[in-house]
């Protein structure tokens, strides 16, 4: 258990000191996994729970302070306590978009890609709903970076079946 453990903190305490440079050096890239927790706004909150999941993300630095990001991640969220209705839901998201930092640690940015979603209800003894769809998604972004890791939000408010805010923890391994 110790070996694991000490590995661990060998390869984030080489990814900090590479990450110093992250976002100034351009052509470098980084790679992360983050947890994500889904808050569902508008019509989503009324048929879903909260959401849990994580992304594989990748992070390309074009210009000092301007990086190009993509995300692939998975987020499923819990049932709604309706009486009589069952729902479930889950969702594929491929996003890609620019990244700004602003010093301290600061970035904001834009996603744009896809998500594939999956949503199934059931009213009582009636048979089960479910609708498979693929949804062009955009959003907003902010966050604070410190040694290598990563706290951010997004907002996805531009389709009403699938709005939700997302807050994040990663972890960037400068490469």
């Amino acid at each position: 258990m110790k070996i694991p453990v000490v590995l661990v903190l060998c390869l984030m305490l080489v990814a900090s000191v590479s990450d110093a440079q992250i976002m100034e050096t351009p052509g470098t890239f980084a790679v992360g996994p983050a947890f994500e927790i889904s808050l569902p706004a508008k019509s989503l909150a009324d048929k879903v729970g909260t959401g849990y999941g994580g992304a594989a993300c990748v992070q390309y630095v074009a210009m000092k302070n301007i990086a190009l990001v993509a995300r692939a991640g998975y987020i499923s969220w819990s049932d709604k306590d309706v009486p009589n209705v069952t729902s479930k839901a889950h969702a594929i998201e491929l996003l890609l978009g620019p990244k700004f930092a602003f010093g301290s640690g600061i970035y904001a940015g834009l996603d744009l890609g896809i998500y594939m979603a999956s949503r199934e209800f059931s009213v009582s003894d009636v048979e089960p709903l479910k609708v498979d769809e693929t949804k062009a998604m955009a959003g907003a972004f902010i966050g604070y970076e410190f040694s290598g890791f990563d706290i951010g939000a997004k907002f996805y408010p531009f389709d009403s079946q699938y709005t939700n805010v997302t807050v994040s923890i990663g972890y960037w391994f400068g490469l």
